[in-house]
This record gives structure tokens, C-alpha cells and sequence, in this order.
């Protein structure tokens, strides 16, 4: 479990830590990953990505439905937000009862910033940074489709103002 480069944890009930391995200790910036057991992801996190993730978990143990391959932006407290691909499962017990989640997560903040960069260029020219013909054909098609579905009554109401 220590030798993998992704985030490995495993919560209680109360989506406290109870285990996670040196990369999620890396990431939370503790020494030992002993010094996260009892914690949650509030001490952790800005509560705009820790109070959904908390909500998530408290589905999956109610649920048992597991979240698999969920992309989001991890905010922290006190160092730069991060991308990242997560998966969590409901943990059981040997008599199949419910007793937390564990879970893994992988950093694509690299990737999602490539993304990001393609997706910028596909739209503006590179010497100037304005917006190249494929924007405006983009912002044709997206207006013109709304022109589309606007009804008789729409366009009525509309002239009207």
C-alpha cells in the first residue's frame, strides 16, 4: 500500500480516518500516516470540496453504492488545489455489514492542465491570443441551435420586452 504513488485511505462511519498510506500523508503533509487516524477531510480541505466528499461517503455507507472514477478539484487549506480521479468503496465487515469506505485517488492535475492548454488553443490563435475562426464557428453553432429551440411564445415574450 505504501509503494503505490496514489492516495489509499479507509474512513469509519463517521468519515474519520482510520488508514492511509504514505502518498495520502505526502499530500496532507504530515510526517506519519498515523498522525491523520481520528481526522477527517475538514482538517484537511476547504470545506467547498470537504463537505461534499463527506456527503458522498455518507451515501455510499447508506447506500452501499460506490463512487468509481469521479473526476474533482481537491481544494486544501494552505497549498495549491489539485486534480484528481477517486474511487470509493463501501468497506465491510467478515459478516458484510458496513463498517466505513476506503478509497483511492490519482493526481491529474498535470494532465487536466495539458487539457486545459489544447482546449485554449483549439480556440485562440497562438501569436495574438485572440479567438480564431474555430471559436466563432463554435459560438455560430451554439447560438444558432438556440435560435432553434426558442418557441413562437419565446420569441414573443422576448420582442414584448
Amino acid at each position: 500500500m505504501n509503494n503505490i504513488p496514489d492516495s489509499i485511505f479507509f474512513k469509519d462511519l463517521n468519515s474519520r480516518f482510520i488508514l492511509i498510506n504514505k502518498a495520502c500523508a505526502e499530500k496532507f503533509g504530515v510526517e506519519n500516516p498515523v498522525e491523520a487516524v481520528g481526522k477527517t477531510d475538514f482538517d484537511y480541505f476547504r470545506k467547498e470540496y470537504a463537505r461534499p466528499a463527506c456527503e458522498d461517503e455518507q451515501e455510499i455507507i447508506k447506500t452501499g453504492k460506490p463512487i468509481i472514477g469521479f473526476g474533482e478539484k481537491e481544494t486544501f487549506k494552505d497549498k495549491a488545489n489539485r486534480w484528481t480521479y477517486t474511487t470509493k468503496m463501501p468497506w465491510y465487515d467478515e459478516d458484510r455489514n458496513i463498517i466505513g469506505i476506503f478509497g483511492i485517488t490519482r493526481d491529474i492535475t498535470d494532465r487536466k492542465k495539458v487539457e486545459e492548454k489544447v482546449e485554449y488553443l483549439s480556440f485562440h490563435d497562438t501569436l495574438t491570443g485572440l479567438y480564431n475562426r474555430a471559436y466563432f464557428e463554435e459560438e455560430l453553432k451554439r447560438i444558432w441551435t438556440l435560435r432553434a429551440t426558442l418557441t413562437i411564445s419565446d420569441m414573443t415574450s422576448f420582442l414584448e420586452k
